[in-house]
């Protein structure tokens, strides 16, 4: 059995992407046959049910997965695989709404299924049943080069989101690969080729009936190099010791560069050969907690560093208990430092948590809040070495709630951009507060409005990233152009709205201007050009015919300032503005006069 806890930091984390991340656990290291069943924890939940294939006959190792369903609190998963006859059960797990899953490598994944289990009614039963892939006509094949030459034995893997289908394949000595028997649709081809090389990102092949054969060729280089140096020294902070074996990730923030270095028998590390510039450093050691750092690296000169690991031998413990003094068990309690070092504990039957693995530092722990019937409260601890640090909480209920879902653009195809997404509540005319989506930095889109009163409330989504052009409309939750075509949500004192997710829609390029321009005495003019801008940094333009004539297509349903001649022609610019129609045209003649 697998199981991963997370803290408030990770737990806005989209189905999609956790799919993605166990079906390549799944190609990458396969999976055990799971036993009669899995204890998880220490509540009164069991989950238990079979995977078979479309004929009834049992799927033996069956990847299944139940977790905290994606945005609601603080993220927590286990996994397990069926057993001969198709079977599993999860035991242990809390009283709590649970997401369950299955994913098996060459069959089509089944739609995962949403239980809630409660103090009495505990248990729950979820059973899949799955086929097998229908193998398709197409082909991807392509070549591998590494600084121009053919690189055999490297590892392609092609990848369909849609169906979740996952191959992998090796390079032959010219550097060959190829994949067979591919259905219809979206492939990403990703490959790695060293830690001496930059990496590629994942290439895109669309493979249809009338196209069923790709070529994707992935050409590496190597990273840049240069005459500047990095080196220091890992100790232990308790011991003074030698840390051995330490990880030091290197990665240019303004250069072409990343590597993996380890320290020696004394602590020591060294990276050589750097481009001048700036570089982060991640250092990571067994036993101890993670840090990073920022540093500058100067051409034909070393930069040397010195620290000292703090060892992940304290803990933190304590008791959660409500208002009136009842142990409330399992509650999640996280703990972090400033630089991002996470544990996490459940509360037991007792209202008692531990959490263990940490460092002799200061931590922030958080209980409750989203997800949660409970207030959010916070306290700061400080860890002692060898020891354990006590922290109490009295929780109260929450009064409000969590409105949040995921904004997406699509262009083509899905691409995550930050999104302007404000709340608006069904009376009043602005909206009551405003958050940007995290968007492309962390790839999932994802809002949340905490602390809302009870009520009824709508979204509103705008396209609002770096591109000055503004490629969607501004709509409204369910796809309302207006407030009072919306869809409303309407939530309650402690309740929780999740997956209120929107999807742009491309703005529609189909409307027209047309007109004529001529001279004040009524003369075609040919041969000018007529520009049209919505002010958003979106124009085009077309050039009078011999009679006079223009159109101007492809643009969006927006006001337009439309404009002919001036500099470099005899008349005098002359602008109109005028709205442009969906699948229509609008005119707009000119009349000029000489300058």
């Amino acid at each position: 059995m697998t199981a991963f806890l997370a803290s408030p930091a990770a737990r806005r984390r989209t189905a999609i992407a956790s799919a993605l991340a166990l079906v390549a656990a799944l190609l990458t290291f396969g999976a055990p046959l799971g036993a009669s069943a899995d204890v998880v924890g220490d509540g009164p939940g069991t989950v238990s049910g079979t995977v078979t294939l479309s004929d009834g006959s049992p799927l033996a190792g069956a990847f299944v997965n139940v977790s905290k369903p994606a945005g609601e609190g603080s993220a927590w998963g286990f996994s397990t695989n069926t057993d001969a006859n198709g079977a599993y059960e999860f035991t242990g797990l809390p009283a709590d709404t649970i997401y369950v899953q299955v994913y098996t490598p060459g069959y089509q994944p089944a739609a995962g299924q949403t239980v809630t289990l409660t103090e009495s009614a505990p248990t729950a039963s979820v059973n899949f049943s799955v086929a097998p892939f229908e193998v398709g006509i197409g082909s991807i094949s392509g070549h591998v080069t590494t600084d121009g030459v053919a690189a055999a034995n490297i590892s392609v893997s092609i990848f369909n989101a849609s169906t979740f289908q996952g191959f992998n394949t090796i390079t032959d000595e010219s550097g060959a690969f190829a994949f067979s028997d591919l259905s219809n649709g979206s492939w990403q081809v990703s490959s790695y080729a060293g830690p001496d090389y930059q990496y590629i990102d994942p290439q895109f092949a669309q493979l249809t009936d009338l196209a069923p054969a790709a070529t994707v060729d992935l050409a590496f280089i190597s990273w840049e190099t240069g005459t500047a140096a990095i080196a220091g020294v890992l100790t232990d902070s308790e011991t003074g010791l030698a840390v051995a074996g330490a990880s030091i990730n290197v990665y240019g923030i303004d250069v072409a560069y990343q590597s993996n270095i380890m320290t020696d028998e004394t602590g020591a590390f060294s990276a050589e050969l750097l481009p001048e510039g700036s570089y982060s450093l991640f250092y990571w050691a067994f036993g101890y907690l993670t840090f990073s750092e920022e540093l500058q690296a100067i051409s034909d000169q070393t930069a040397t560093v010195s620290h000292a690991l703090v060892p992940t031998n304290a803990a933190i413990s304590g008791h959660v208990k409500a208002k009136d003094g009842t142990p409330l068990a399992g509650v999640y309690v996280s703990a972090h430092t400033s630089n991002s070092n996470i544990g996490d504990g459940i509360t037991d039957e007792n209202g008692d948590y531990v959490i263990d693995g940490l460092g002799a530092v200061e931590y922030t722990l958080t209980v409750g809040g989203v997800g949660t019937p409970y207030k959010l409260k916070e306290k700061t601890v400080t860890a002692v070495a060898n020891g354990s640090a006590t922290a109490n909480f009295t929780l109260k209920d929450r009064t409000r709630g969590t409105i949040g879902g995921m904004a997406l653009a699509q262009n083509g195809e899905y691409y995550t951009a930050p999104v302007c997404v404000s709340l608006y509540t069904a009376t009043k005319k602005n909206p009551i507060a405003e958050v940007v989506t995290l968007g492309v930095d962390f790839g999932d889109g994802t809002y949340t409005f905490d602390d809302v009163k009870p009520g009824t409330y709508t979204v509103q989504f705008e396209d609002c990233d770096d591109d000055p052009a503004r490629l969607f409309d501004t709509a409204f939750l369910g796809g309302a152009k207006t407030k009072a075509e919306a869809t409303f949500i309407t939530i309650a004192a402690a309740e929780d709205s999740w997956g209120n997710d929107f999807v742009f829609e491309p703005r529609s390029t189909t409307s027209i201007i047309s007109g004529h321009v001529e001279k004040s005495n009524g003369t075609p003019l040919a041969g000018l050009v007529v520009q049209a801008t919505d002010g958003i940094a979106s124009s085009a333009s077309a050039v009078t015919d011999a009679n006079g004539n223009y159109t101007i297509t492809g643009l969006f349903t927006d006001e337009y300032t439309v404009t002919v001649s001036g500099v470099a022609t005899p008349y005098a610019q002359k602008s109109k503005t005028v709205t442009t129609i969906e699948d229509g045209s609008v005119t707009a003649n000119f009349s000029l006069k000489k300058r």
